[in-house]
């Protein structure tokens, strides 16, 4: 979010990037059987470009405060949570 915010915008090659970067971090937590329940841009965590190339820049996903972990693969979660705005 404070990327885009100071930014204004971000290269279409950037953003191919980091999405590959957070879909592969979501089925990661897919395979833990970790559910974030709160995915929003305040939430992910961009670093710095790395050698210098803005593109090369790495995503984190934080606060986990909202996540359940399932126990089996049929469970469902019935309770809503998140952030209303979004």
């Amino acid at each position: 979010f404070g990327y885009l915010e100071k930014n204004r915008k971000m290269s279409e090659r950037m953003a191919r990037k980091i999405f590959a970067q957070i879909a592969d971090a979501l089925a990661r937590l897919q395979q833990l059987g970790i559910v974030h329940r709160d995915l929003k841009l305040e939430n992910i965590i961009i670093s710095p470009p790395i050698n210098g190339v803005e593109e090369n820049r790495k995503v984190t996903l934080i606060d986990f405060g909202l996540a359940s972990q399932l126990h089996s693969a049929d469970q469902k979660l019935s309770e809503w949570c998140g952030s209303p705005l979004y």
